[in-house]
């Protein structure tokens, strides 16, 4: 049995620390994607590739150090 993964939400990832709750949250155009969070950017990511259809080579911009950053995904 094959999972089928969700279509990901339209709009600039981005991934932000969320202070009040000490954790990495994935938003697709401002919008929270649901189950993609971590205690770091790198653990938000992996959740958001597991269960989104994410196009190989998609930039995320984190927000939540001195200076934004971009990964890939």
């Amino acid at each position: 049995m094959t999972a089928i993964k969700l279509p990901l939400p339209k709009g600039k990832i981005t991934i932000r620390h969320r202070q009040a709750r000490n954790v990495f949250q994935c938003f697709a155009g401002g919008t929270y994607i649901l189950g993609a969070s971590g205690d770091n950017e790198v653990e938000a990511a992996s959740e958001l590739l597991k269960q989104y259809d994410v196009t190989p080579g998609t930039t995320a911009t984190v927000y939540g150090y001195k200076n934004p950053t971009q990964i890939t995904l």
